[in-house]
């Protein structure tokens, strides 16, 4: 029989969007972890009722039954469970919850995802962190995401932005230089501006093409948000509060493509994006052929006898040689100028000027 995973993570909080991008996430962490997410307390205790719990993933603001009171009795069910609060509460009073609670970790509204799957895998023994691999220890993670954050904070100092920041597949921030407005729903706005850019990778599969760099611009009361995907999985998302202006938007969008290609080397080397493809073997320069026995050279000089026929003075004739040229065709053939109605003879050409005549020609006339 197939043994099952070794951590099971429940998730309560009635955010649909955010608990569903928290369910995803502990998903890509491997196989050893299975994820569910449930809106309620009610929901949760049944859960709870059924299967092992590992690690407890909860809102404290839940509709129904408070979410203190069901961390206390899934905790009697499960002794061991590890809990880790994710909340929008004051931090006073959230700090003042958690440590009634005895919670093993607090999370404020918004937060980084890499950071609450960290922390998952740590309460549950697991050695390697979200952002990094098996081969990396956590301090090299550490440094390459201080290097992500340099950038984006760089950027956003030069540009002026409210807010800068990196999302991932996961539905959350990765990386963040500065806050977003009040009042936003962060989670549901990255979830609904992955679905637009899923929505455009499908239309380039009509080509068989993939999405690998696109910038989407929203007109948004207190400004601009930019977007730029970077390979369907991640997207820099910016807020820029400064009043539309189509030059300015221009020089942002600019920035914000060069940020990508910063960053997606960064991803690359970080292993959450393959690396680039190899290039193919440059070709070797193939020698044109031989021409072949009596083919003439492409570029051989054309002959004297060529030249000769194709120069006009040498080919032009004097009017007395015309005139002889005439004289002997109608001796030869007297019925020549007769044949045709459309035909004249070189005496009624000359007579109806239609040949040069010298001087002599003049003088006889």
């Amino acid at each position: 029989m197939a043994e099952g995973p070794k951590f099971r993570v429940l998730i309560v909080d009635d955010q649909r969007d955010l608990a569903r991008a928290i369910r995803m996430a502990v998903a890509g962490l491997g196989e050893d972890f299975e994820a569910l997410d449930v809106p309620s307390a009610e929901e949760a205790l049944l859960e709870a009722q059924q299967k092992r719990i590992d690690v407890l993933i909860a809102d404290v603001r839940l509709p129904g039954l408070r979410g203190d009171v069901m961390v206390q009795r899934i905790r009697a069910l499960w002794p061991e469970v590890k809990v880790l609060l994710v909340t929008g509460l004051p931090r006073d009073e959230a700090q003042e919850l958690a440590n009634r609670l005895e919670t093993d970790a607090l999370f404020h509204k918004p937060f980084e995802m890499a950071d609450l799957l960290d922390a998952v895998e740590r309460q549950v023994g697991a050695v390697e962190s979200v952002l990094g691999t098996p081969s990396s220890p956590f301090s090299e993670t550490a440094q390459v995401k201080q290097r992500l954050s340099s950038l984006l904070v760089d950027t956003r100092r030069t540009l002026g932005l409210r807010s800068l920041m990196l999302v991932g597949e996961s539905g959350y921030a990765l990386v963040r230089a500065g806050e977003c407005p009040e009042g936003i729903d962060e989670p549901r706005l990255i979830t609904r501006l992955l679905a637009v850019l899923s929505a455009g990778g499908k239309v380039l599969r009509l080509w068989q093409e993939t999405l690998r760099r696109c910038l989407h611009v929203f007109p948004i009361p207190w400004g601009m948000l930019l977007v730029v995907a970077i390979e369907a999985r991640f997207a820099l998302v910016a807020w820029d509060e400064q009043e539309e202006d189509q030059e300015r938007t221009a020089r942002v969008g600019a920035a914000l493509w060069a940020l990508a290609s910063q960053v997606e080397d960064v991803l690359r080397q970080w292993r959450l994006l393959p690396p680039y493809p190899a290039l193919p073997p440059a070709l070797e320069p193939t020698p044109a052929p031989e021409p072949e026995a009596g083919e003439a050279a492409v570029n051989e000089p054309p002959s004297e006898e060529l030249l000769a026929l194709l120069d006009p003075q040498e080919v032009a004739l004097a009017p007395e040689e015309a005139e002889a040229f005439w004289d002997a065709l109608t001796a030869e053939d007297p019925g020549v100028a007769a044949a045709s109605a459309d035909v004249l003879s070189f005496e009624e050409a000359k007579r109806l000027g239609l040949v040069p005549f010298s001087g002599e020609d003049e003088s006889e006339s």
